[in-house]
């Protein structure tokens, strides 16, 4: 068993739901959502994915895509359209499909962090800083991320966000179903619109998470296994792996040859 991710926090959440038992699904769970607490930035709510999962018993391996999807209406009065995410119903058919641990008891510690507070990583302090007066524009965002004197909080400094905690309570006791068709969606749908966005309750009642067989392509002696379109970014990946690993020719070449390498096999 292993557990990585881009945050100390959410490994070690993992972790912990491993030694108990859990399944990769159930960590995967809840370091989703511990994510979504601790490096918003990259895992947040609001977004989307995907997931490779592979059955070593059975060697089948699947995708499960659930990306944030384009609105299919606009309000006359909008200025930012809206993905509608699809992080939280993908995550949640990942623990229906492969989950042994309790649903709640996966999104107690995130909601924990959320209420709390939770020590800001390195990661999320680079982001923070890169995000700058962009993301400050926005007085909630500013009230959330942003220290007393107005500039970003940095690494080791205590973040809480007591919104999020509230609706992790209410994804905990009523499922990811309220999300999309219930209170949150209600409360989701309004703060779009008083932002100029476009979330509608159509889009998030048509959201779905779908499965998919695995693409693989050949490189060298290995078959890699990734998502197919429309999550594209996996196929151009392997695309220029494939390329720049032809004839052993990365193997054979020195640095700067292979920063060259990666450059033309890149555009």
């Amino acid at each position: 068993q292993g557990i990585a991710s881009d945050e100390p926090q959410a490994t070690l959440i993992g972790r912990d739901v491993l030694a108990a038992g859990g399944s990769a699904a159930d960590a995967a769970v809840a370091m989703y959502f511990t994510l979504a607490v601790t490096l918003p930035s990259t895992a947040s709510l609001g977004g989307g994915g995907v997931c490779l999962i592979h059955e070593s018993v059975s060697t089948r391996t699947q995708i499960l895509q659930f990306p944030a999807t384009a609105p299919t209406i606009l309000p006359p009065n909008t200025t930012r359209p809206s993905a509608t995410p699809g992080a939280v119903r993908g995550i949640s058919e990942l623990h229906r499909r492969y989950g042994r641990a309790n649903w709640g008891n996966l999104l107690k510690p995130a909601e924990h962090l959320a209420r709390y507070g939770v020590r800001v990583s390195r990661a999320l302090a680079m982001d923070l800083k890169l995000a700058g007066k962009a993301l400050f524009t926005d007085s909630n965002a500013r009230f959330v991320f942003a220290r007393t004197d107005g500039t970003p909080l940095d690494e080791g400094d205590t973040l809480k966000q007591f919104d999020l905690a509230s609706v992790l309570t209410k994804l905990r006791r009523y499922g990811a179903g309220d999300f999309y068709a219930g209170r949150i969606s209600a409360a989701l749908i309004r703060g779009a619109e008083l932002s100029g966005g476009s979330l509608s309750h159509v889009d998030l009642g048509n959201n779905r998470a779908i499965w998919v067989n695995a693409l693989g392509i050949d490189v060298g002696s290995f078959t890699v296994l990734t998502s197919p379109p429309p999550t594209a970014g996996a196929i151009t990946a392997m695309q220029i792996w494939s390329m720049i690993s032809d004839g052993d020719r990365y193997l054979d070449s020195d640095d700067i040859q292979r920063q060259h390498l990666f450059a033309e096999a890149s555009m």
